[in-house]
């Protein structure tokens, strides 16, 4: 018979009025029947539901993963992706116009450092050249005018001698050819004297002469310094030539003053008379301000000595700005040179030609917009490298040096290895995490070519012979629950029942362990367990691994690590 209490439940949930207890009792029997019946099923439905929980163990599970704690090996990995280099690349380019007129390779060829590639016709910069160079000699001549120019401010001495005459003074202005003074040297007197034509011809330059003044007793030497070439009429229709005799002058010889001379067996044909032998009015070169008089009437002044100082702003500007432009076209001639040399393309460095797109007979125009494809393309292939990025939580494991093991993408069924030769300190962030570039150098590779696509591995850590457990054996805190039927063990799980999950199954106790480096799927136990242990794991299906990376005991989501104990760097590269 079905209890009173079950068959009020059911009407109260279907809204029967329950005090109207008599209608119930007034239905067929059947009916009645029918009613209970179907309030029995749904309630031990109920029940069966409620209870089937309470009899599962308490991990909500009839099985129990475990597994048994030992010995083996664990490498920390950091892996990445990247494409292969040459060490060194060089796009071929040109910084000149102009037609190739010759080429000196072919693609594949290996080239050294300096070998000519490219020949390129030069008749428009040997023009240039030429116009340049023009502009050079006209800077330079004009350059040197305008040193003259201020060289000229210090008015010299044309000759040695005695001033005779000065005619400015200090504060006066002075344009060009303006007389600053009278020079003579009388040291030395020059004797114009006449000799019969055919007598003449038997003189010669530098020889001696006896010379004897006239209306005097007086008698010297000197030498002939001249012979005119032509011949004069005398006024006794005798044919003469001209001599002009050298005499040192003791002092007592004046201009104007007459003598005879007879050279070798030959005598005059009639007086001479002296001059002095340099006779110079000192002009000034330049115009300016005179501003330093150094000489004046009777001192004896010597050959380029300066007699006066000039001043003159428009002359010392003019040299600074002929000095400009002296440099200016020194400058556009070496350039121009140096531009000579860019239409002789060599190879920059030693390599084999990946790539050649012009050749000989070809017209290269750098203005084109569209220019953008390299003549050709040289590259080291002793020497091949790539790069992965790390994330920044590995890229301190990373060193200069270590192992690298390496799988080509177009090469199958081979590993290649290398090791990292650069650890860049400059990172990029994307979406908040920042990672570094590392540069790896592969050993020998033999059949890789640059653009191919390579995987890395770089262990940073490995141990080998320890004890180890499943990841996911870890739990908050860094415990893990063990399986034991021992009696201590037992008491012990007494008193950390409280630390225990409530759907961990019976038996299991906590156990804090210290844990060292792990991979993927183990980790490292340093302390705390023993090989054979079996210890409690959480149990994921690929579908909660994969949507939501389950839930572990403690409330902690499956997908990382406890925050205690755990490595960072054995997921492969990436966060834990």
């Amino acid at each position: 018979m079905i209890p009173q209490k079950i068959v009020e439940t059911y009407e109260k949930s279907k809204g029967f009025v329950v005090e109207k207890k008599d209608e119930f009792t007034k239905l067929p029997k059947k009916k009645k029947i029918l009613i209970i019946t179907a309030v029995v099923l749904v309630v031990f439905l109920i029940a069966g539901l409620i209870f089937s929980g309470f009899g599962k163990n308490r991990r909500g599970n009839n099985e129990i993963a475990t597994a048994t704690v030992k010995l083996g090996n664990i490498s920390v990995i950091i892996s990445g992706t990247g494409t292969v280099e040459a060490n060194d690349q060089y796009d071929i380019t040109s910084l000149v116009k102009g037609e190739i007129i010759a080429d000196y390779f072919q693609e594949g060829d290996v080239v050294e450092k300096d070998a000519l590639l490219y020949k390129i016709d030069t008749k428009d910069m040997e023009n240039s050249i030429s116009k340049s160079q023009i502009s050079l000699d006209n800077a330079t001549n004009n350059y040197n005018s305008a040193l003259e120019d201020v060289s000229n401010l210090n008015v010299k001495a044309p000759i040695n001698g005695v001033v005779t005459n000065v005619y400015v003074d200090v504060g006066d202005k002075v344009n060009s050819g303006t007389k600053i003074a009278d020079v003579i040297d009388s040291s030395k007197m020059l004797l114009s004297i006449p000799f019969i034509a055919e007598d003449a011809k038997t003189l010669y330059i530098g020889q001696t002469a006896s010379v004897k003044l006239d209306n005097s007793f007086y008698e010297t030497t000197g030498t002939v310094t001249k012979i005119t070439s032509g011949e004069l009429i005398n006024s006794y229709g005798a044919a003469i030539k001209n001599v002009e005799i050298l005499v040192d002058n003791p002092g007592s010889i004046r201009e104007g003053d007459t003598a005879t001379a007879i050279a070798g067996d030959v005598a005059c044909n009639d007086s001479g008379t002296f001059k002095y032998n340099a006779s110079e009015t000192i002009e000034a070169e330049v115009s300016g301000k005179v501003e330093r008089m150094i000489i004046s009437t009777g001192d004896k002044v010597y050959k380029n000595g300066v007699v006066a100082v000039l001043d003159s702003n428009s002359v010392n500007k003019t040299l600074r700005e002929r000095t400009n432009s002296l440099k200016d076209a020194q400058l556009s001639l070496d350039n121009q040179y140096d531009n000579l040399e860019n239409y002789d393309i060599k190879a920059p460095i030693s390599g084999t030609v990946l790539q050649k797109n012009s050749k000989a007979g070809d017209n290269l125009d750098i203005s084109q917009s569209n220019n953008s494809s390299p003549m050709a393309v040289i590259a080291d292939l002793s020497r091949l490298l790539f790069k992965i990025n790390v994330d920044e939580l590995d890229v301190t494991k990373i060193e200069v040096g270590q192992e690298v093991s390496i799988t080509v993408d177009a090469i199958e069924g081979k590993t290649f290895t290398g090791f990292v030769d650069y650890v860049s300190l400059i990172g990029s962030s994307t979406n908040g995490v920042t990672s570094y570039p590392v540069t790896v150098v592969i050993n020998e590779p033999e059949g890789i070519i640059p653009g191919m696509n390579v995987s890395a591995n770089i262990v940073v850590q490995s141990k080998q012979n320890v004890l180890t457990v499943p990841v996911s054996a870890i739990q908050r805190g860094n415990f893990v629950y063990v399986k034991s039927s021992d009696a201590k063990k037992q008491k012990d799980a007494e008193t950390t029942e409280k630390m225990i999950p409530r759907n961990v199954p019976a038996g299991f106790t906590a156990v804090k362990v210290e844990t060292g480096i792990n991979d993927d799927n183990n980790i490292e136990i340093v302390s705390g367990l023993n090989e054979g242990d079996i210890v409690y794991v959480t149990q994921r299906s690929a579908e909660a691994s994969s949507n939501m990376q389950g839930i572990m005991p403690g409330g902690m989501m499956g997908g990382g690590m406890p925050s205690v104990g755990m490595p960072s760097g054995g997921m492969m590269g990436g966060r834990p």
